[in-house]
């Protein structure tokens, strides 16, 4: 007898194959039409302004050092190719609130823990939905303004000042994008790759993710973690019957899981998203979806 939650998760691969624009929500329509860098009005740097950011000027950034450690050298996502990027970040989102609304044991739970989950997980479904749809994207690594980018990302008053410098070192902020960090994305990206997982395989590892039941403030806790046992079970059935000459498949997919979820998710924020949500974090765009 198949299980309920494998056969959702049929179903939910179904619903990916539809165009983003059918069924969006208001919030994430807001979003597209907000957006400094949506489709209808992309701003794209003059010449000069792409001369002054990419030449050398004196910051209170060490350049010197900046350039000598992957993990100080600061990143910025590449937008010369923003609107198809855009629109895939934001299907992923939408796509993440569809997979919480759909799959059976999560459309039954509480509001506040299926907020809590997706608020959770929605950085390693977007990551794999990245896999899963060859995503590659290129960065810049800016030569001036980086005590800018730093307040930026990181929020007004968190960077202590004195006589208008910064106190402590940039690199030290949590949830900078560095060099360091976007080598840790590609290699992760990478060994999905090597793998090649099929649809079915990543459908089942996204509800796998979204099933935590360690999280602090969960009230249905139980329901969840069965929920979760149900899936690794569907997991290990389907690799038993799809690929039986690898017996070591099923392991070598749940160990790229801990690698997706130690990646920091501010970062990753800040990297993809920053420019799209702007005051609002991810979190509470998604909490505003879910609503709708």
């Amino acid at each position: 007898m198949q299980d309920p939650d494998a056969s959702m998760v049929d179903k939910h691969e179904d619903t990916e194959r539809l165009p983003m624009t059918t069924g969006v929500s208001s919030g994430l329509s807001r979003l597209l039409q907000d957006s400094p860098t949506g489709p209808s009005s992309v701003e794209r740097p003059t010449a000069a302004e792409t001369t002054r950011d990419t030449v050398c000027s004196r910051s209170i950034i060490d350049q010197s050092i900046a350039a000598t450690c992957p993990c100080r050298t600061p990143v910025l996502l590449d937008m010369s190719r923003c609107d198809q990027t855009d629109l895939e970040l934001l299907d992923w989102l939408n796509k993440s609130v569809t997979l919480v609304k759909t799959v059976p044991g999560l459309s039954s739970l509480p509001a506040a823990d299926r907020t809590l989950l997706l608020s959770a997980a929605w950085k390693e479904l977007v990551i794999l939905y990245m896999a899963q749809s060859h995503f590659n994207f290129e960065f810049l690594i800016p030569q001036s303004g980086l005590d800018e980018l730093a307040q930026k990302l990181s929020g007004p008053g968190t960077i202590p000042i004195r006589h208008g410098q910064c106190c402590i070192h940039w690199s030290w902020i949590e949830g900078i994008p560095t060099l360091r960090s976007v080598e840790q994305l590609r290699f992760i990206l990478h060994k999905f790759r090597e793998i090649r997982p099929d649809g079915k395989e990543y459908a089942l590892l996204r509800v796998l993710l979204l099933f935590n039941a360690d999280l602090r403030g969960l009230t249905s806790s139980t329901s969840v973690e069965a929920a979760n046992e149900r899936i690794h079970t569907a997991l290990m059935e389907y690799e038993n019957t799809c690929y039986p000459r690898d017996p070591l498949r099923l392991s070598h997919l749940l160990l790229l899981l801990p690698g997706v979820r130690g990646f920091s998710t501010k970062v990753f924020e800040n990297l993809f998203f920053k420019h799209l949500t702007r005051d609002m974090n991810v979190e509470g765009v998604l909490a505003e979806m879910l609503r709708d």
